[in-house]
């Protein structure tokens, strides 16, 4: 049975400081329930991590910012506290001391954060007992506190490291009709607590059995909690320690449904009264609904059965297969991803090859704008090569480079290539070619017939436009008039029987010609007197007169 009595004692100001009103002293210490790292965790394994690194104090910030890591862009990344007094009790060996609060009953972030502070500050200094010879200064100076036994005091030993450390008197002897005998102290720093303080250690025990279990699964990382709890359970009368034919049986006072079974080939843990187990553990391994929490270091774990499982083991965790390897999905070691389909509301790839399947996204930007596609799927590239067709409706750029640019694959097309232009006809017959020729040093057209033979060209040599038929050609106006300017020179003469009315006209100025005198022929004119009807008139001779003409 527990006995539950009222605190006694209380603060008067009393302080045990050396070279003032300690005598002699003697030191004890225990570092066994010492935190300086406090975690914590409140329902269904939340904690602090994520939440805004403002939440806490300035002295708390500052010694989480002297661990790289643990603030990142103004959030939590650890769950933990650290002590001040860290720095004073950290060895070679062990940085901080850790320990773990796990309050299920919690579920606001601010809560848990004064109940890690509170955790922390009752265990961040180590349990002391120290036994005082002390000078009675109040037996001189009355406005001196006198001892009481519970009174809570103040130790101060710079040497030591004590700078008013919080302590109660838990034993007293003292001499009060004799100013020669000094009383005797024994202080200790474990036992600051009131009645509330012990109803809520009671509490507590039984709230770590109740911690393994959260949202109707078992959460694994309490054990060790659940079993210092049990035993702090049997000590305080809460559970009943039971033997029978099964073995050891640990069966809650309030609910005798609840049990914990100890036999030789096993641990059970029921509530029905032992006749179904919810959890049970022995030598093959444990069997339970769920586990909750860090499980630790571990070969292997398999779920499932065949090829249907999914699989955790030294070469990573696979599902779908058997065979880590034939697994549709893996991950090793490494981190290398092997998945079937992968769906994700958000990813940022640093490094990727795509093969096969499809990209369905908004936008695809890479290089900073080198390469763009947006929603609509307008596409930007700085620049590009192409080996395949490419088929628009319109085409806009300032320079197109390649091997061959038609406008239709057969028929009736224009097709460039680097041999030039080359122009066919609906039967796909070449018409008009246009390039030049390198080895003639020559540029110009060449027209064909229906049959692709050559009818002519006209290409440009030095200071000359040459026009060439292949078996004749013809210059002409339909309606208009055909003008040749400039010199005209028939190097190989003309035909003047093909020019209309020419040879008609040549040969009746030889008519013309022929019938003139020959030359050096001459004979006389007599023309006779007449004045034109006028007497006034000179008159030739009376008989008129004879001429004699000549031809050159």
């Amino acid at each position: 049975m527990i006995h539950l009595r009222k605190k006694i004692g209380q603060d008067r100001g009393l302080q045990y400081r050396i070279r003032k009103n300690i005598v002699s002293s003697t030191f004890n210490d225990d570092a066994n329930t010492l935190v300086t790292r406090m975690f914590a965790q409140m329902k269904d394994g939340r904690t602090l991590i994520g939440q805004p690194a403002s939440m806490l104090t300035a002295e708390e910030r500052s010694l989480l910012n002297s661990v790289p890591g643990a603030i990142v862009n103004g959030n939590l990344a650890v769950n933990y506290l650290i002590s001040p007094y860290a720095a004073y009790w950290a060895t070679d060996v062990n940085a901080f001391y850790d320990g773990e609060i796990i309050e299920q009953n919690i579920t606001s972030y601010t809560e848990l954060l004064e109940a890690q502070r509170k955790a922390l500050r009752e265990q961040e200094v180590p349990a002391l007992e120290i036994s005082v010879s002390a000078a009675d200064i109040h037996k001189l100076d009355s406005a001196e506190p006198a001892p009481g036994l519970g009174d809570t005091v103040k130790c101060v030993d710079p040497a030591l490291g004590m700078d008013g450390i919080s302590a109660r008197i838990t034993e007293l002897v003292e001499y009060p009709y004799s100013n020669e005998q000094q009383s005797q102290v024994t202080i200790t720093n474990v036992m600051l607590r009131d009645m509330t303080d012990i109803i809520a250690d009671l509490e507590k025990s039984k709230n770590i059995v109740s911690n393994l279990i959260s949202n109707g699964t078992i959460r694994t990382d309490v054990f060790e909690a659940f079993a210092k709890a049990a035993v702090n359970d049997v000590h305080n009368s809460k559970t009943e320690v039971k033997y029978d034919t099964r073995g050891i049986v640990l069966q809650d006072k309030t609910d005798a449904r609840n049990q914990v079974i100890m036999t030789s080939n096993g641990i059970i843990f029921s509530k029905d009264g032992g006749v179904t187990a919810m959890t049970a553990i022995n030598a093959n391994g444990i069997a339970a609904p769920a586990i909750v929490g860090q499980l630790g270091s571990f070969v292997s774990l398999l779920i499932g059965a065949g090829n249907n499982v999914t699989q955790i083991n030294t070469n990573g965790i696979a599902a779908g297969h058997a065979l880590f390897n034939s697994a549709p999905f893996r991950v090793d070691m490494q981190g290398n991803v092997t998945a079937n389909r992968l769906t994700a509301n958000s990813a940022n790839i640093f490094s990727s090859n795509f093969t096969n399947g499809a990209i369905v996204g908004s936008s695809i930007n890479v290089g900073n704008g080198v390469f763009t596609v947006n929603s609509s799927g307008h596409m930007v590239a700085q620049s590009g090569e192409f080996r395949g067709n490419i088929s628009a409706s319109t085409i806009s750029g300032g320079t197109i480079t390649g091997s061959t640019i038609r406008t239709a694959i057969s028929g009736e097309r224009i097709e460039l290539d680097p041999n030039g232009f080359v122009f066919y006809d609906s039967a796909g017959a070449r018409r008009v070619t246009l390039g030049t020729n390198a080895a003639a040093n020559i540029s110009g057209h060449t027209y064909y017939n229906g049959s692709s033979q050559s009818q002519g060209l006209v290409y440009a040599v030095s200071n000359e436009l040459h026009v060439m038929g292949t078996q004749s050609l013809r210059l002409g106006a339909l309606n208009g008039v055909t003008t040749l300017q400039g010199s005209v020179n028939f190097a190989n003469g003309i035909d003047i029987g093909q020019v209309t009315g020419l040879q008609a006209q040549i040969n009746a100025l030889w008519n013309a010609v022929n019938a003139k005198s020959p030359s050096g022929h001459t004979h006389t004119v007599n023309i006779g007197t007449h004045n034109h009807g006028n007497s006034a008139n000179q008159s030739w001779p009376a008989n008129g007169g004879t001429f004699t003409t000549s031809s050159a």
